[in-house]
């Protein structure tokens, strides 16, 4: 008679092959036929398979004998190896971590970048539409990616001998609704690089009329009120053009609490020179982390194999295996 313990064996080995996941389960012996499980859906074929399985005497050297012949063959794996061994959640604990910690990472600086941005400045076109659209997508995707990353842990956590995700990767609902998000977000992410470059570009302009006025501290000295005010009213002119100038500007304005006319003083020139240099540098830098996530970071990331990403492996990975003619996800 089999114990609980050995039906729950059985019914675990069983469905660790991705073939059978989800199948019912039968048990013919001691006398009696019965039904050690009912199954589940798995995958679309789930329910058109049912495996029997038949106690035989022991003792029988020649049927001991086949059945171990037929156990190592390819007709005795579903993948055609002798023996597959489950993959359990433990085995994962390493890839999932990186995964998740990618993903949640990514989101967190994205969604800084996207909700000061969205503080700032209001869409005023079609083009500042698309890529406001395009930010908030990508905020939310990476969003749904860190929080089925974190499940997969918690579900190593509480289930390590389990092969559950293993299960869940190979169930279509579950992973073609990971690889579309996975895609939105990638997709998103590109989307905002030409824009995300022009404003580089824009930046680096910026920088360079900074140099180009001449306004160090020394050459405001050797300047008289009218080439100060000359000098400082075209750099204040160009970097108005941007957020980040004008933010700049209207931090001087309330630090000083003085008329824009100040802006010629011998004592508040330089200061303002000061203001404006250190929000054109962080503004490039903040650009160019947005540019290293959205363009290398994020599909990086997403191109990655499972085995060293877990569910950080996405939409990117799955082309190139295609391409390369191999099975998506590999």
């Amino acid at each position: 008679m089999l114990s609980q313990k050995t039906v729950d064996q059985i019914i675990k080995k069983i469905h660790s092959y991705p073939e059978f996941a989800g199948c019912m389960i039968g048990f013919e012996g001691d006398g009696q036929s019965r039904l050690l499980h009912g199954g589940f859906s798995a995958g679309p074929h789930s329910d058109r398979i049912v495996i029997v399985i038949e106690e035989v005497p022991a003792g029988d050297a020649a049927l001991d004998q086949e059945l171990l012949k037929w156990s190592k063959s390819a007709a005795g794996s579903p993948e055609g190896s002798p023996n597959p061994s489950t993959v359990t959640n433990r085995s994962r604990l390493g890839p999932e971590l990186l995964g998740a910690g990618f993903q949640c990472g990514l989101t967190i600086v994205s969604a800084i970048g996207v909700l000061g941005s969205a503080a700032g400045e209001v869409p005023s076109g079609g083009t500042s539409t698309f890529l406001l659209v395009a930010s908030w997508t990508g905020m939310i995707t990476g969003g749904v990616q860190c929080a089925n990353g974190l499940v997969r842990i918690k579900e190593i956590v509480f289930a390590p001998d389990d092969n559950s995700l293993e299960r869940w990767d190979k169930n279509p609902w579950y992973s073609g609704i990971m690889l579309v998000v996975d895609g939105l977000g990638v997709a998103s992410g590109l989307a905002q690089l030409p824009a995300a470059l022009g404003k580089l570009l824009k930046l680096f302009n910026q920088r360079a009329a900074l140099g180009a006025a001449g306004l160090t501290e020394k050459a405001l000295r050797e300047m008289n009120r009218a080439q100060r005010q000359q000098a400082v009213r075209k750099l204040v002119e160009e970097l108005s053009k941007s957020k980040e100038g004008r933010d700049a500007l209207g931090a001087f304005l309330r630090e000083t609490g003085k008329e824009a006319k100040t802006f010629v003083s011998m004592q508040k020139a330089p200061k303002l020179v000061r203001i404006l240099s250190d929000s054109t540098v962080r503004s490039l830098q903040g650009e160019l982390l947005n540019i290293f996530i959205s363009g290398v970071a994020q599909p990086a990331v997403s191109g990655m194999p499972a085995r060293w990403v877990g569910s950080g492996s996405g939409s990117v990975n799955w082309l190139i295996n295609v391409v390369d003619a191999g099975k998506p996800g590999s």
